[in-house]
Parts: structure tokens; sequence; C-alpha cells
């Protein structure tokens, strides 16, 4: 086969990334709301306004991706890197179409996952390449290709406004998640606080498509972005209202078990 190929110059870079995904994000879908927005606001001194931005973060496990198939009698058995060894073993046996039965899938110990182990596509490949070859046949992802081939964490960018009364207190809190993992563990507060709401950026697969790499879970799906967002603009807020932070956010949580968490830490850390 000769093949000519063209490699087009992008114009998206890790700076310009972020201001593509808002250009591309369809309109917005609140999540989950209580209260009123426009009243809490209406009660509020000064209302405060923040974008957080989160970067693609690959999982880069000490052992990268990696899978040995060996197709015998019309049977395969796999070892696999896999975090999710039974719907692997029907997507293998949907590719070869077999039945679930005739697919064995081996999981030894794992060298690192994170959430990027959860597809199988080496394990696929190399179950097909050895039905095809009639041999055993073990596909390993080397250092390059696993940055290439992996699911980054998806950049994330969270704009948050939240209104703030003459006495320090949050009387609105409002957060937009666009192109993040997931609107689940959103960057909301567990405060007395009743106007909140959040909305989030499309379904996953349009999130999926925003994005010019592969993205899924990475630790957690979408608890490291929220809540970077959340307690940086908690931060923000305390510095204005010239309070303590921790004594800031004991003052809002009506949550006791989290207000134990949070003594419990600022005493260990002093």
């Amino acid at each position: 086969v000769k093949a000519e190929f063209d490699t087009p110059q992008s114009n998206v870079d890790q700076q310009s990334i972020f201001a593509h995904l808002e250009k591309m994000a369809p309109p917005a879908t609140v999540v989950k709301e209580s209260g009123n927005i426009a009243e809490g606001e209406k009660r509020a001194a000064s209302v405060v306004e923040e974008t957080y931005l989160n970067a693609y973060v690959a999982h880069a496990p000490i052992e990268t991706h990696s899978a040995l198939a060996s197709f015998e009698n019309g049977k395969v058995t796999v070892w696999a890197s896999s975090q999710t060894p039974f719907p692997l073993r029907d997507e293998i046996a949907q590719t070869l179409r077999l039945s679930p039965g005739d697919v064995r899938v081996i999981v030894p110990y794992v060298g690192g996952g994170f959430g990027g182990k959860g597809g199988g596509d080496q394990a696929i490949e190399a179950a097909r390449l050895s039905k095809a070859a009639g041999k055993p046949v073990q596909v390993v992802y080397d250092r390059a290709e696993e940055f290439f081939f992996d699911f980054f964490r998806p950049a994330a960018i969270v704009k948050l406004r939240t209104g703030l009364t003459a006495k320090s207190e949050i009387s609105s809190w409002d957060a937009k998640l666009i192109a993040g993992a997931s609107a689940r563990r959103f960057p909301s507060i567990r405060s007395r606080t009743s106007e909140q709401r959040q909305r989030a950026v499309g379904a996953a697969a349009i999130r999926r498509a925003m994005h010019f790499f592969g993205v899924g879970a990475w630790r957690a799906p979408s608890v490291n972005t929220n809540t970077f967002a959340r307690e940086s603009h908690m931060d923000i807020l305390a510095a204005k209202a010239g309070a303590d932070p921790v004594e800031f956010r004991l003052r809002h949580l009506a949550d006791v078990r989290m207000k134990h968490v949070l003594e419990t830490a600022a005493k260990r850390f002093g």
C-alpha cells in the first residue's frame, strides 16, 4: 500500500484548547436546581464570578496497556491488563462471534490502571490477530503509544458565580461544567444555602465529540476537576470575606459529619 499523508497544522494548543471547547459547547442543561438563584443574588452585597481550567491528564501507569491472546479450537483465552474483565469477555465474544462461554479472560496483577484500563482495545486486537494467525499473539503498547492511545481525563472548564452577603454568607451558588467527565459529584456545596444550580454541557457522547483525544475515567471520575474548582472558589470567597478558610467552610456546612471531617483534618494538619 502506497499512502500519501497530509498533516495540517493544528490551530489548537494547550492554551487555546479551553476557548475551543467553550466555542464548541452546545447549550447547557440543568442537572440539579434548588431555590431561586436570582433571589439569592438579590440578597448579595457582591457577586463573585470565576472560571477554573483543568487540563488533559494521562494515567501513565508503570505497566502499559497489554494483552496476550491464544485462540485454539474455537475458543480464546486472553491474559489482559484490565480493570473490567467481564465486560471485556463479552466484547471479545461479540467481536469474534463467539459465545461468552468460549472466552476466558485472565487478569494478572495490573501494574496501574486508575480508570485507564476499563477498555480493552489491545486485548481485542490480540484476540483477532491470534484467530487470524493461528498462534498466540501478544500486544503491548510502548510508552509513546500509551500516551497516544490512552483515554485522558478530559480538559474541562468550570464556571462558578456566587452571591456573598454583607455578613459574608453565601446566598447563591451557580455552577456550570463544560466538557468535563461527568456532572456527577458536581462542584456543589453541602451548605445551608438553598439557592443552588448546577448545569452541564451535553450528554457523555457530546462531551467526547468535543475533545481531540479519547477521554474517559481518571481516578474518581469528575471528582478531581470539580473539587479543584469548588475548593479554589471557597478560598477566594473566604479571602474576600476576610475570613479564615476553615472557619468560612465550617460556617456554611450543614452536614454534621462533614464538619467533623473538616475539624479533624484541620486539627491533624495544624
